[in-house]
């Protein structure tokens, strides 16, 4: 019994020891793990002096994959010395650069170069969300961990960095020669290794998303609180903020009360940011209008400084065709579309590019394109002005200004175009036309539109005609119901809109030099009476005609833009397909005629801009030299004002017809517009201007067939 005993003991005291010599190995295994172990001396310390002091130097020797993959264009490295500067000094910078100029990454691998050479001790890495923000510090981390240039001559960073493999919880154990490194390694915080005689002794590195809370960055040494003394921000909005006036003035704020003063009082923070706008007057477009904001020191860098030549002829007309011709049911038709439109422009590369000038040879291009020039142009054929100013130009189209205006009696009695009605001016490709709809009465206008969206109004008038040129809806004498005795009033829309589209469609639209364009599209209102509309449309066997709506969403709809476009909603949708202001609905579809939903308050300004123009580019005329001839038309212009209408925490302008009196065929020019738009031709809003044109043309003397002189359709060419 007692031998029994004896040996249970010695048993026990056996697994002891077993135990114990197992924690030992244990400890002395994790201990030889924890510990960083010996360092390899810099590889090229000549190599890492040399770009010390010099951030270009930097990404361009120790990131060979990306910013050092091909030269920088002159503003990108004025951008990179601008951050150097503000690093070395201090300063705030905005950086604005185009989608596609490696800006992301250069603020990242800046921020290596800022931690490495320990030019700055706490940097702060701002993103719009803290998705962004997260993924950001996960680059750098990648970068420490896996770029060997950087291992070879910052091993006391890169080489603790790749002993932690990753696992957080190593921090707190890692030693190097049995003194803790006291690193951070987390999506939110990186904190280099405490190795002493490093430049890099302990510089932090966090990153936040723009809303999220700043209060916790600070940290405790030597018994003092530790601050940001830099912050890079890296597109600080979303496409979602940039667009809402609420969100952009929340996300100001933030920049302005909290990151600005992340410094503490005696110590102002250094900023760069480096971002693209969005939209016009978005947050970083704010903060570069110097007027406003001139704290910051601000460069715009476009994506192209000089368009070519042949923008309106060879790029927008024929190669934009060529892209865009395929059939939507064909898999590979797309691809084969692009590059087909490739070809055109290689055989026509010298026509195509003169004139130009681009910032970045070297952008990142698409498989079918060959040049810059030409990734920047498909960005404005496929996506749109809109997009193409903001996010290649980095200048938003302005629309602020027109909120204001409206159209008056004098500017547009100074907008002939000095040439007789319907006869179209050079460049003008397109001969569209609108119908308004009423009960006795369809308004209808006809205009010569190019590829660059100017303008010219052909003619105007009523079906049926009047003997008179003044005269309103409620008074005109000669009626539908006069027109078309004993048919009711659906059956006499029916036949008006058949024999005034067969009457426009038969009337000679003609160049100054004698070339006839016939009609490329119009438009018929569906607003009231759709069904006598669409049979009229039908009856008149033209095949290119569509019904259309106008829609006018308040500040607390939805805007058009924020639609679904989906294919399975939508058959086609423009002038951006990604901000559309128009869309064809597959629901409104009868009998083969289509139906055009549009946002009525951005025609209206933008096509009261081009009214207000001078004598340029984009704007828009009224026909001939008479104003007796026009002066119906201008009373029907001005009668309605745009009103700006807030709720909801958006603002929009709502035009209005302040007096009731008719604007019939201001509707008609707008649907002129729409229609236009359809076509492709390419909408780009001008600023306002306020001086006068210059004097209009002499009218040419052309032979036009003889009638009745200033509302009707043949016009009396007068010599």
């Amino acid at each position: 019994m007692i031998a029994t005993e004896e040996r249970i003991e010695e048993t026990l005291r056996e697994g002891d020891r077993q135990r114990d010599l197992a924690a030992a190995r244990s400890r002395k295994h994790f201990a030889g793990v924890a510990d960083v172990g010996d360092l390899p001396p810099i590889k090229d310390p000549e190599r890492r002096e040399r770009c010390k002091h010099d951030l270009l130097a930097f990404l361009q020797t120790y990131f060979p994959d990306s910013t050092g993959l091909s030269p920088f264009s002159p503003k990108q490295v004025e951008v990179i010395r601008r951050i150097e500067r503000c690093v070395l000094k201090s300063g705030r910078v905005l950086n604005l650069m185009p989608r596609g100029f490696v800006k992301s990454t250069i603020s990242e691998n800046a921020i290596l170069w800022m931690a490495l050479y320990g030019h700055r001790r706490y940097i702060v890495f701002l993103g719009a969300t803290d998705d962004d923000a997260e993924t950001a510090i996960e680059s750098l981390q990648t970068e420490l961990e896996e770029n060997q240039l950087l291992e070879d001559d910052f091993p006391e960073v890169c080489i603790p960095s790749q002993k932690l493999e990753g696992k957080a919880q190593r921090c707190a154990s890692q030693t190097y020669k049995g003194v803790r490194t006291k690193m951070k390694w987390s999506s939110g915080l990186i904190v280099l290794p405490s190795i002493k005689g490093n430049e890099s002794f302990g510089v932090r590195i966090a990153s936040r998303g723009l809303l999220g809370s700043m209060r916790g960055l600070r940290f405790k040494k030597n018994g003092r609180n530790v601050r940001p003394d830099f912050v890079v921000i890296d597109d600080p909005q979303t496409d979602d903020s940039a667009k809402s006036p609420t969100q952009t003035k929340v996300r100001k704020r933030k920049i302005q009360k909290s990151v600005l003063r992340l410094g503490g009082h005696g110590r102002q923070v250094s900023v760069v940011i480096n971002a693209t706008v969005i939209e016009e007057d978005d947050l970083v477009d704010q903060l570069g209008d110097d007027k406003l904001h001139p704290e910051w020191q601000t460069v715009r860098v476009p994506m192209i400084h000089k368009l070519p030549d042949a923008l309106d002829t060879l790029w927008l007309v024929e190669y934009a065709k060529i892209r865009r011709n395929y059939d939507q049911e064909d898999l590979d038709g797309q691809e084969r579309a692009k590059l087909e439109a490739t070809e055109f422009y290689w055989s026509n590369q010298e026509e195509m590019e003169r004139g130009s000038k681009v910032e970045w040879e070297n952008i990142q291009l698409e498989p079918d394109e060959i040049s810059a020039l030409q990734h920047g142009i498909n960005i404005l054929i496929d996506d749109g002005p809109e997009v193409f100013a903001s996010e290649c130009q980095n200048r938003p189209e302005r629309q602020s200004a027109n909120l204001v205006l409206s159209l008056n009696r004098g500017l547009l009695k100074e907008r002939l175009n000095g040439i007789q009605p319907h006869v179209v001016p050079d460049g003008r490709g397109h001969v569209v036309f609108h119908i308004d709809i009423h009960d006795e009465l369809l308004y209808w206008s006809t205009a010569a539109v190019g590829s660059d969206f100017t303008g010219s109004i052909l003619g105007f008038g009523t079906w049926p005609e009047q003997p008179l040129p003044w005269f309103t809806l409620r008074s005109a004498p000669i009626k539908l119901s006069d027109k078309y005795p004993g048919a009711d009033i659906n059956e006499a829309i029916k036949l008006g809109v058949r024999d005034l589209i067969l009457k426009i469609n038969e009337t000679m639209w003609i160049s100054k030099t004698g070339q006839q364009f016939p009609v490329s599209t119009g438009l018929v209102d569906a607003g009231y009476k759709q069904d006598p509309v669409i049979e009229g449309i039908l009856l008149s066997n033209f095949h290119n005609v569509h019904t259309s709506k106008g829609l006018a969403p308040g500040p607390r709809d939805r805007p058009v833009t924020q639609y679904d476009m989906s294919t399975k909603r939508v058959l086609r949708c423009g002038p951006n397909p990604l901000r559309p202001r128009w869309y064809f609905p597959r629901e409104f579809v009868a009998d083969g005629v289509q139906r055009v939903h549009f946002d009525a308050n951005f025609f209206k300004e933008q096509i009261s801009a081009r009214f207000l123009q001078g004598a340029r580019q984009g704007a828009w005329r009224l026909p001939g030299n008479s104003l007796d001839a026009v002066a119906p038309l201008i009373e029907h212009m001005i009668v309605e004002e745009p009103d700006q209408v807030s709720g909801g925490g958006s603002t929009v302008n709502m035009w209005k017809n302040i007096s009731r009196k008719d604007n019939h065929w201001w509707d008609n020019i707008i649907g002129c517009a729409v229609a236009a738009s359809t076509m492709g031709c390419q909408m780009t809003l001008l600023q306002i201007e306020t001086a006068k044109p210059e004097p209009p043309p002499q009218t040419p003397e052309l032979d036009l067939p003889s009638g009745r002189d200033g509302l009707g359709f043949f016009i009396t060419a007068r010599r």
